[in-house]
């Protein structure tokens, strides 16, 4: 069964690092062959929200096309301190 990945965040970058310019990033790519059938939807450094965001419309099950890769960015501007946590969260929902 092919799902749909939606990611979302329960801080953005303000509340999650704070001080002066900070940065929290992601960006989507198929870490495999047709991992996602159609093009992963943040194919760029896109800034992370606490709405969720569909980062795959059409996630694979094949074992040699099931692998997504997540890279986030985070950028820590001056005034941040302390220490910080977010907590990044994927939900897969079953395509008709």
């Amino acid at each position: 069964m092919n799902v749909s990945i939606n990611l979302s965040s329960d801080k953005a970058a303000a509340t999650f690092i704070g001080g002066n310019s900070p940065t929290f990033e992601w960006k989507v790519s198929s870490n495999e062959t047709n991992a996602c059938k159609d093009p992963t939807n943040i194919t760029a450094y896109t800034t992370v929200t606490t709405t969720e965001q569909l980062a795959c419309t059409n996630f694979g099950w094949a074992d040699t096309a099931d692998k997504l890769e997540i890279d986030l960015r985070v950028g820590i501007g001056s005034g941040a301190a302390g220490e910080k946590t977010a907590t990044i969260t994927a939900e897969a929902t079953a395509i008709a």
